[in-house]
């Protein structure tokens, strides 16, 4: 089978497979779709059968571990760029009310919950940043962030 062919054949699994790995960034498939097209050809020729396994479950499980690669190394990338707008961005001013509201919430969080949403709120620090200071790990502080999250909501 030409590279051409297994593509136009498997073109709905592979934008099934973009989309998935896309988490939620649908801005990013068209690209991570092309992006992809273009290995099938390398992918392709890779293929051995004498492995036992089919080419079309061959190519999309290396493009599935592809587009996860591509996600990753480029969701960083975009991740940042976005903190960088977020940071040029006119602060949004709130009504008394509004203040009133989230100090009631924040008052009935326990300290380590509100010291977590006023660092990533109100002070802009990065999951990074309020992982040192708390002495976790970025992903801890992140898991953390969430679990106070969901418990603002809570209280609210």
């Amino acid at each position: 089978m030409k590279p051409y062919e297994f593509v136009v054949e498997y073109m709905d699994a592979i934008e099934r497979v973009a989309r998935h790995s896309c988490r939620g960034r649908y801005d990013l498939v068209d690209e991570l779709i092309e992006d992809a097209i273009d290995r099938a050809p390398r992918i392709i020729e890779l293929w051995d059968p004498t492995y036992g396994i089919p080419l079309h479950v061959y190519v999309l499980n290396t493009m599935r571990r592809y587009m996860w690669k591509w996600m990753n190394k480029n969701f960083a990338r975009l991740e940042k760029n976005e903190l960088l707008e977020d940071e040029h961005a006119q602060p949004q001013s709130f009504d008394l009310d509004t203040r009133d509201q989230v100090n009631t919430i924040l008052e009935r969080l326990d300290e380590y919950d509100r010291t977590l949403l006023v660092l990533y709120f109100f002070r802009g620090n990065t999951f990074k940043e309020i992982g040192g200071i708390l002495n976790v790990s970025k992903g801890t502080a992140r898991n953390h962030f969430r679990i106070a999250l969901r418990r603002a909501k809570e209280v609210a």
